[in-house]
């Protein structure tokens, strides 16, 4: 079964956007490290699961994205994997191999799992990231913690219930300072 990946950029306080909603300090800290990571994280993955908010800010980004000032293979990747998007307000997706989700349905998820393919990750989309954990969907977390602290932002686990207890898979700290965590649920609450 297709594992789904909840993989994030956030600072060591727990927030994944400032208060004017960008990412701005991933780049302070982004090297050659970081993007080995991305890339490795990428080769495991064909369907990203995304909000309408990163949806749009991802299309918009990667649709105009040029090989002067980004990764080539990155630019690819973007563009033909697959995305599947949650909203309840947009009517449409537009960009290359994206469907659109209505609703987080669990059951017409685990059918998703089924299929033949990599696995499926959720990128920012915190809403979307924390309904699929409260609904015990998530098999693995993926965090590059950048060693930064914000006063206001985006927390990722604002709306998290419950406890959820987890056993790291993998620990590394690259020289930047980044920490690169990866956790699967232990299964106990």
């Amino acid at each position: 079964m297709r594992k789904i990946i909840v993989s994030e950029f956030i600072t060591v306080n727990g927030l994944m956007s400032d208060p004017g909603s960008t990412m701005n300090w991933v780049k302070d800290t982004f090297n050659d490290e970081m993007l080995r990571e991305i890339s490795n994280q990428q080769s495991r993955v064909d369907t990203l699961l995304l909000g309408r908010l990163t949806y749009q800010f991802m299309m918009q980004y990667w649709t105009h994205a040029s090989p002067a000032t980004e990764d080539e293979k990155m630019i690819r990747y973007m563009h033909n994997t697959s995305k599947i998007v949650f909203s309840k307000t947009l009517q449409h997706v537009q960009w290359n191999n994206s469907i659109l989700a209505k609703e987080i349905n669990k059951e017409e998820i685990r059918k998703w799992q089924q299929r033949p393919g990599k696995d499926m990750a959720i990128i920012g989309s915190a809403s979307i990231a924390q309904a699929f954990i409260n609904l015990g969907l998530v098999d693995e977390y993926q965090f590059l913690i950048h060693p930064l602290m914000l006063t206001k932002g985006k927390p990722l686990f604002e709306n998290i219930k419950d406890r959820h207890a987890l056993r790291p898979i993998k620990t590394e700290t690259y020289q930047n300072g980044v920490l690169c965590l990866y956790y699967q649920p232990s299964g106990s609450q």
